[in-house]
């Protein structure tokens, strides 16, 4: 690959890795996974039971931005989304790269001159905070900026505990238990409902509850919400982010860490797209205590799996709205994948409003075709204690898109979670992954100042590693999501047009 160079904008993607080393075609070959008296595991981690993959939608449901529609053109240059590269300023356009608007006197950014470097975090969930704690572990003075104008806590989605994510729970001091709910068996449902079980103890907990868990030690960092990246910009060793309300901010280091949808990622690399992978994820989150005794009884303690072709369902307790732990105030988290059609989607992803999104339908925006849909499907795929749960519940989707990364790293600029590269989520790894992104590059950066050059040989070691670390997690996904028969091409086809 070749450098451009043009009007003084260095062109990025000379540094970054061919596509095609990292693309997964089909019936690629799994690394990693064994079998292991019936049940299938990744390394030592369970991801299989009873002829269903234990899976999960770990990663953030956070994408409530609307967006393109699959196939649609993105924004042209010039509005909110101009994408227009990672650049070193020409002499012409150095003076006001390095002018930085204030903030707001209520969000009013005060960095100490006494850290050894400047972060800036783009995007605030769960990874962007993850990475906020590591980058402060090694010195870095850090803001963290997030797209969502609204509150954060009505986002919701279960998590499965995972070592990453439990080692940085336990440095605060918030042990995995303190946030989770404890799960003592897992259990498969026939089409009728009857259950075979497994003793299998696991930890799950909530997003929203993991979130505040990460927040509130923050309670003293720069938080800014609406704050949509629009373009960067690196001058010697100072790196300023430009946001679409006009506001600036300059550090010496940025991490992209906002999600599927990344601006960070768009402009680093304008080529790499998520791609559907063939099926959707609906989903509920409902209070255990606006279920029936029967149902939460069959529930409760248990994880719960359901397969047919074309279709999956799982369920599982976690914590309640404000992270409560005790019986009576926890939620039933449930996802439930199905493959649908690519040219149902913008249907399907059309809010009552008539708003259109990309990535995520939050709740209370189904269209009440879609509802009725949704609950006629139920009830004729699913087991009866299922298809009850659907019919109970404030149901929300999130297709399954596919994202292979090119390269984590460029200059001034780094790349982890889901913006570096999405992973399928029937490894339950969304989460950790973007955790085990944020300590490693905070690692890569320990000891370094912007006096010195960039620890590129540090940089480098942890990129492989951390490439390394999303084949395997890709491949494992992608062989259980065709073991469930998910995906384009595979199983059934459901929620097309009536």
């Amino acid at each position: 690959m070749r450098g451009d160079v043009r009007a003084g904008v260095v062109d990025v993607h000379a540094h970054w890795l061919p596509r095609e080393l990292l693309s997964l075609p089909p019936g690629f070959p799994l690394g990693g996974m064994s079998d292991r008296d019936g049940e299938l595991y990744l390394g030592d981690r369970p991801l299989f039971f009873a002829g269903t993959a234990m899976t999960d939608i770990d990663v953030v449901i956070a994408d409530t931005v609307e967006g393109p529609l699959p196939g649609e053109p993105d924004r042209q240059p010039g509005g909110d989304h101009d994408r227009r590269g990672l650049g070193r300023p020409g002499p012409a356009s150095e003076a006001s790269a390095s002018e930085v608007s204030p903030h707001p006197p209520q969000q009013r950014c005060a960095m100490s001159e006494t850290n050894d470097f400047t972060a800036l975090v783009i995007g605030g969930s769960v990874g962007g905070l993850a990475a906020a704690h590591e980058l402060r572990d090694v010195g870095a003075g850090v803001a963290v900026y997030e797209r969502s104008a609204g509150q954060t806590s009505a986002r919701g989605a279960g998590i499965v505990m995972q070592p990453e994510v439990d080692a940085l729970l336990n440095r605060l001091g918030r042990p995995a238990s303190s946030v989770s709910v404890e799960l003592h068996e897992r259990q498969q449902l026939d089409a009728r409902g009857r259950t075979a079980r497994h003793g299998a103890p696991q930890l799950m907990t909530a997003w929203d509850t993991l979130y505040r868990a990460l927040r509130e030690p923050l309670s003293g960092v720069c938080y800014r919400l609406d704050s949509t990246l629009r373009r960067v910009q690196v001058s010697g060793h100072d790196i300023t982010a430009e946001f679409s309300d006009g506001y600036t901010a300059r550090g010496n280091f940025l991490v992209g860490a906002d999600g599927i949808g990344s601006a960070t990622r768009m402009l680093l690399d304008s080529v790499s797209r998520p791609e559907y992978a063939g099926y959707v994820a609906w989903r509920g989150l409902e209070p255990e205590s606006a279920l029936p005794s029967e149902l939460l009884d069959l529930l409760a303690g248990r994880f719960t799996f359901f397969t047919s072709s074309g279709m999956q369902m799982l369920c599982y307790l976690v914590p309640g709205a404000d992270g409560e732990r005790e019986e009576g105030s926890r939620r039933v988290n449930w996802v439930w994948y199905v493959n649908v059609a690519e040219p149902d989607l913008p249907r399907l992803l059309t809010s009552r409003s008539g708003k259109h999104f990309a990535h995520f339908l939050p709740p209370g925006e189904l269209l009440p075709e879609t509802v009725e849909q949704v609950a006629r499907q139920a009830e004729v795929s699913l087991p009866p204690p299922f298809a009850e749960l659907v019919h109970l519940s404030d149901v929300f989707m999130q297709p399954v898109f596919d994202l292979a990364p090119g390269r984590m790293v460029a200059d001034h600029a780094a790349l982890i979670g889901d913006a570096a590269g999405t992973v399928r989520p029937h490894t339950a790894s969304g989460t950790s992954k973007a955790f085990g992104d944020a300590a490693g590059l905070a690692a890569a950066l320990r000891g370094w100042t912007p006096t010195r050059p960039l620890p590129a040989s540090e940089l480098e070691h942890w990129e492989l590693r951390r490439l390394d670390r999303f084949l395997t997690l890709s491949e494992a996904g992608f062989d259980l999501a065709v073991r469930s028969t998910l995906g384009a091409q595979r199983g059934s086809r459901f929620f097309g047009s009536d």
